[in-house]
């Protein structure tokens, strides 16, 4: 990168090929960098378009994507990066716009761990390979299963596997009961879960359309030990055999419902997540993933270690020592949180400066706001940055038939990164100081004032002699 250096009216004045044409970016601009994901570029290639920059100072010329741009701070909000280079598009070079939030380089260490592949949240022995036989018409039974331990909340869905056995049509529906034992520490209660069309034969069989806790969906279930028994209700044409083969019990780690029991703690699309000091831990239960994220090169804090096993042993994992690999990553995020609606308030403010001082000619207000309305942060690089087309303005990627350029990727811009000189150095454009100039009539009445003034002064020098 070369230096940063400050380009003034005079430069300007002294280098008309540069007003000219800004910069010619070569192909080296298709390379994605980390800082196209955090601005908005467009290419003013709309027909009848054209731009002149004497109206500027205050810029600075720097390296941009292999060639030079001129970037400058944005008057809507100094902390954004305004950045005018030339590109080429559809066989033609035109002036290009960007709104960059500058990045930061962040360093962090990150503690992974993973869990078992096989999580089972009770322990109990239930009787299998029941046989009952049916009667005609209606009847019942139930069936005393055996006991369940949870050793902690569990959140559970039961699902009985029946097999009929004959020629009968036949509904079976069934009602699981949980019934705590107090002096083994049942603390919650009694479940009551209703199981409606279970088996159906030859026959249709009709339910409430909603979601049931503990049959469709995972039910909480407290930490203790509880009797299992299944009442089994049928409807059947003639005699026949019903073989409960088990009582499939599901521990749904992945979808634990809303609000959960600890606080801190926010569960979204099964992704568990809290803060703790300046560390961030998450458990990934689809994929059984832990992480602690520290900022920067940094032991594993003990309060973070202490807050995630507490939270894995509030799901079924009490005791479980997880074992954890340490990396260190470097990371670019951006310096200041600025949001996507500022950023495309910025290129509009811009935009229209740039055309109400006259550096872009031929571009309508309309078309500041219709950029801005169209924009979206990730719009930038050769691939994502916007253009005219068809008569809109069009990312360049959504082009039919554009020349989409693929390549390693390339670092950010050292102007994009907040920490360094280049940036610290920029200044807010400002237009160029113009000495006042007087109307043509107004200029020739002060030199016929100046004229008989002189020849006022000629005549009275005359009569003294």
């Amino acid at each position: 990168m070369g230096k940063t250096f400050e380009l003034g009216w005079g430069g300007l004045t002294a280098i008309p090929a540069l007003l000219a044409a800004v910069v010619i970016v070569s192909v080296a601009f298709a390379c994605y960098s980390p800082s196209d994901a955090y601005a908005i570029e467009v290419v003013l290639n709309k027909p009848g378009v054209s731009y002149d920059l004497s109206a500027l100072t205050g810029v600075a010329r720097v390296e941009y994507a292999g060639g030079a741009g001129y970037a400058y701070r944005s008057r809507y909000d100094p902390r954004l990066i305004v950045l005018l280079s030339e590109q080429e598009v559809f066989g033609g070079r035109h002036l290009a716009v960007r709104v960059q939030v500058p990045l930061t380089f962040a360093v962090r260490t990150i503690y992974r761990c993973a869990l078992p592949p096989l999580l089972q949240c009770y322990s109990g022995q239930l009787r299998e390979n029941v046989s009952i036989s049916l009667q005609p018409g209606t009847g019942g039974v139930t069936i005393d299963l055996g006991t369940l331990s949870f050793r902690s909340a569990s959140f559970v869905r039961f699902k009985p596997d029946l097999v009929a056995v004959g020629h009968a049509n036949l509904t079976v529906s069934g009602l699981l009961v949980l019934e705590p034992f107090p002096e083994l520490r049942g603390a919650g209660g009694e479940y009551r879960i209703p199981m409606p069309c279970l088996l159906s034969v030859n026959e249709p069989c009709y339910r409430i359309m909603m979601l049931i806790p503990g049959y469709d969906a995972p039910i909480r279930i407290e930490e203790g030990v509880y009797g299992v028994k299944l009442t089994l209700s049928w409807q059947s044409s003639s005699r026949a055999e019903l073989i409960l083969k088990r009582l499939e019990v599901y521990c749904e780690w992945e979808v634990l419902p809303q609000p959960l029991e600890k606080p801190g703690w926010s569960l979204e699309e099964g992704v568990m997540t809290r803060r703790v000091g300046s560390s961030s831990i998450s458990v990934n239960l689809r994929e059984r993933i832990c992480e602690i994220v520290v900022p920067g090169e940094a032991e594993l804090p003990r309060d973070a270690e202490l807050e995630l096993a507490e939270l894995l042993g509030s799901i079924g994992l009490k005791g479980f020592a997880p074992s954890f690999t340490r990396t260190v990553e470097t990371s670019t995020e951006p310096a200041f949180e600025i949001d996507e609606a500022q950023v495309r308030s910025a290129l509009k403010a811009e935009l229209e400066w740039l055309i109400g001082e006259g550096v872009v000619k031929g571009l309508e207000a309309g078309d500041a706001a219709s950029i801005a309305a169209l924009a979206a942060l990730g719009n930038a690089g050769f691939n994502g940055r916007l253009v005219w087309y068809n008569g809109s303005w069009t990312p360049y990627n959504q082009v039919p038939g554009a020349s989409m350029l693929r390549c390693a990727p390339a670092p950010a811009e050292k102007v994009f990164t907040a920490e360094s000189p280049e940036y610290q150095q920029l200044e807010t454009a400002q237009r160029r100081a113009r000495a006042p100039t007087l109307p043509p009539l107004l200029v020739a009445g002060v030199v016929a004032l100046a004229a008989a003034a002189a020849s006022y002064i000629l005549v009275k020098r005359v009569l003294r002699l």
